[in-house]
């Protein structure tokens, strides 16, 4: 076999074993939630952001937080 094919063939069984490794955008949301100890039921937002220039998922883990006395003040300019 000459090299120019053995490293097509190794570049080819490369490229299948990390298709066959790879996650969906759903289990890498549920592997940080994992990871994180954050269960479905939290407030806590766990979402995809977008895809690295690399491939790798970008994930997301944030809560909402609404500053009471913030509400409070533009309530009293009404």
């Amino acid at each position: 076999m000459d090299p120019d094919t053995q490293a097509e063939d190794s570049q080819a069984i490369a490229e299948q074993g990390l298709a066959e490794q790879s996650v969906s955008e759903e289990q890498a949301v549920q592997l940080v939630r994992e990871k994180l100890g954050i269960p479905e039921s939290s407030d806590t937002i766990v979402e995809l952001d977008g895809i690295g220039s690399d491939g790798e998922y970008v994930i997301h883990a944030y809560n909402v937080v609404i500053d009471d006395t913030m509400v409070d003040q533009f309530a009293d300019l009404e």
